[in-house]
């Protein structure tokens, strides 16, 4: 049977220069991890010698919530209520006109082929640009919030939106197959006795009829939830993923030299504490845990710091190259104390921390589009390492 490999991490906030040594993080239990891929090759090689390198700040000295690295080119940081553009890999910044957002976190979505396409939450429904911001049209007039919004890489016509009333208490799923020119609504939750809150919107990268989904109703009872998917646009949904007392945060993979590999990060509800990091090999009819990290948790007395993942990242012509963000508190009351990025060039089986850690949150972690660069969008800046 399956059997796991597990990467404690120990006491992250309490000694951040231990995070920077270059050791593995990976100890093997009795399992096997599953196969990854080709074997890795120079570039993959390189994220390993990247521990030595520097991180540099490579966005504005503001917030970044997200990053976007469409595969037309130029590099996107989201800060609260706005978005910056770099076309020379972040040695340059400048900002994008926006319409007037619905607030400061409105949900925002770069066109993942297109990076001429950007579509935003304002006051007065969806809107889109198709021309680099010099114009904007509203192509879903509502007066409903936008929590996430998804566009297809296979086929960026395909538009999902998941909306919630101002309450939270309400919420829709919305289809477009026409780049916003019509919409369907493709589900609809009313009046819940809790709040509306969707954790993952991810079509997949070379199937546009399949989409990931994780979304919920979610009160103090709520422990985790399951990773949803659709094969035909929407229409139907089964569960994917089923982790234990976790939500899943993020999931990856899917295209390159390997399509049937996938990456699923999950964060275990704040009171157990800890996150894992799933492999699947068959498209995911199986997953196998590759990382995890164990302690904190309000309701489990330990003295370890919560280690949660706050970004993932992987190489889609070396599947066995992946890099994940990791956020640690050692009071859950409080901010993120210490955060690092670790990378695995042999699918799971050694972690190696790269560079230095950072003092706030990370949330967001993208491969630029040539493989050269790894981006960190964090609580306070967008920082930069150069993997060749």
């Amino acid at each position: 049977m399956l059997s796991t490999r597990r990467a404690f991490l120990r006491g992250l906030g309490a000694a951040a220069v231990a995070l920077a040594l270059p050791m593995p993080l990976t100890s093997l239990t009795s399992a096997k991890a599953a196969p990854v891929g080709p074997a890795p090759g120079p570039r993959a090689e390189a994220a390993g010698l990247a521990q030595a390198a520097e991180w540099t700040v490579a966005a504005p000295e503001t917030p970044a919530r997200r990053l976007f690295a469409p595969a037309s080119g130029a590099l996107f940081a989201a800060p609260p209520s706005q978005l910056w553009r770099s076309d020379d890999g972040g040695a340059s910044w400048l900002p994008v006109t926006l319409p007037q957002l619905r607030e400061p976190d409105a949900a925002i979505e770069v066109d993942p082929t297109d990076h001429r396409i950007v579509y935003v939450d304002t006051p007065t429904g969806l809107q889109r640009t198709d021309d680099d911001a010099a114009t904007w049209t509203t192509v879903l007039p509502t007066d409903r919030r936008a929590l996430r919004i998804a566009i297809s890489p296979a086929d960026p016509s395909v538009v999902y939106v998941v909306q919630a009333s101002a309450a939270s208490n309400e919420l829709w799923l919305q289809r477009s197959r026409d780049r916003g020119a019509s919409w369907e609504t493709v589900e609809e939750q009313r009046q819940s006795p809790c709040g509306w809150s969707s954790l993952i919107l991810a079509p997949h990268p070379s199937d546009s009829s399949r989409v990931f989904r994780t979304d919920g109703c979610y009160a103090g009872r709520d422990l985790g939830d399951d990773l949803k998917e659709s094969r035909d646009y929407g229409a139907t949904w089964q569960t994917a993923f089923k982790p234990k007392t976790a939500f899943p945060y993020a999931i990856t993979g899917g295209s390159g030299a390997e399509p049937t590999r996938l990456y699923l990060a999950v964060n275990n509800d704040f009171r157990g504490g800890g996150s894992l990091l799933h492999t699947s090999s068959d498209d995911g009819a199986t997953w196998a845990p590759i990382l995890e990290n164990t302690g904190g948790g309000t309701m489990t007395g330990s003295k370890q710091p919560n280690v949660t993942i706050g970004g993932v990242a992987y190489n889609p012509m070396v599947p066995g190259t992946v890099y994940v963000g990791l956020n640690s508190k050692s009071d859950p009351y409080k901010p993120v104390d210490a955060a690092t990025v670790v990378a695995t060039t042999d699918g799971g089986a050694t972690w190696t921390p790269l560079g230095q850690p950072f003092p706030h949150q990370i949330n967001d972690l993208k491969l630029g589009i040539d493989g050269q660069n790894l981006y960190v969008a964090t609580a306070s800046n967008v920082m930069r390492l150069a993997l060749a």
